[in-house]
């Protein structure tokens, strides 16, 4: 008996020596709120021995220029988080470019900037959203590419990826997660009713993730499940292990980077873009480009010889352009 406690012991012993505690704040808007995805992904962490501390400032419809002078900042200025999440508007990314450079990208700047002036080695992670499921026909009339769910999730997608390879920080693929959901599991409701919010399973497959991103653990080993049908469950987990856990190095910049940085060693000129059946690239002196996929397989190699090349076969989505030394991302439509 005594040789059997003292085997528990040494197990117990053990395993709070391999578990792993976070503070993490979280900096957003509803679809952070909906079905309380921190608490989600801190109850995934526990099934797993790990533990997540949480605040979050989510009120509903909230902009990153908004939480610039908000509660958000002034928790930031308290310092002591481990990891920040910021979460945009969930249309906002999705606008003109020129207005995403006005109204987007500069707070991220300014927000990322204070998480690590008050945070020392703290990890700004980017919560990449997802596409509605029927686009966003208010907006399509005055932006075309919104009229669908591949078109807005594309823009989406290009949006958070500048932003977190502008700033060096961890990018959390949850869009990408449902676009390989919607394709293979249609079956799984991953939207509320209004088409925009996430549903339960839409918020387990972003606790998924986050749980991946926060603690670098294989979805395989989640205990924790909402009350959802099982099978859907598994098929959440299974995606999130092969978008993020298997790709974790492209995504986090607290492992060794595999990812795709935002290089300028060469004067590349692309255009259209987003694009849909060709695409003109200026690249002196560079005779071939790879095309990548959003998670960095090589889809495509281009000969450059200054005529337009056709990209119709390729599906919608984001890409990216590789050049000798230089990155460019491409949204395909």
């Amino acid at each position: 008996m005594k040789r059997v406690l003292l085997l528990l012991c040494l197990t117990l012993t053990c395993l709070a020596a391999g578990a792993r505690q976070r503070r993490v704040l979280w900096v957003g808007n509803s679809y952070t709120e909906v079905n309380n995805l921190p608490q989600m992904t801190a109850l995934i962490a526990d099934s797993r021995g790990d533990t997540l501390l949480f605040e979050a400032v989510t009120p509903g419809g909230c902009t990153l220029q908004q939480h610039c002078s908000g509660l958000a900042m002034e928790k930031i200025r308290l310092g002591g988080w481990d990891a920040v999440v910021l979460q945009e508007q969930s249309q906002l990314p999705s606008f003109p470019i020129g207005q995403v450079e006005q109204q987007v990208f500069p707070f991220a700047r300014i927000l990322v900037d204070s998480i690590r002036a008050y945070n020392p080695g703290c990890e700004p992670i980017f919560y990449m959203t997802w596409g509605r499921r029927d686009g966003d026909p208010q907006n399509a009339p005055y932006f075309p590419p919104l009229a669908s769910y591949e078109g807005m999730d594309s823009l989406l997608c290009a949006r958070y990826s500048q932003m977190a390879a502008d700033n060096h920080a961890s990018l959390c693929p949850v869009g990408q997660v449902w676009h390989l959901l919607r394709t293979r599991h249609p079956e799984i409701e991953l939207y509320a009713a209004d088409g925009s919010h996430p549903s339960t399973s839409g918020t387990y497959a972003a606790a998924c993730a986050f749980s991946v991103m926060l603690f670098h653990a294989d979805p395989a080993t989640f205990a924790f499940q909402p009350v959802i049908d099982s099978a859907d469950a598994a098929a959440i987990r299974s995606a999130v292990r092969e978008v993020v856990y298997e790709q974790l190095s492209s995504w986090s910049v607290s492992l060794p980077s595999q990812s795709i940085a935002e290089r300028q060693a060469l004067p590349i000129r692309v255009w259209p873009n987003p694009t849909g059946d060709w695409l003109t690239i200026d690249a002196p002196g560079a005779s071939t480009a790879r095309l990548l996929d959003a998670r960095g397989h090589t889809v495509a190699t281009l000969r450059l010889t200054g005529a337009p090349v056709s990209v119709d076969a390729l599906a919608a989505g984001v890409y990216f352009l590789v050049v000798e030394g230089s990155v460019r991302k491409i949204v395909k439509l």
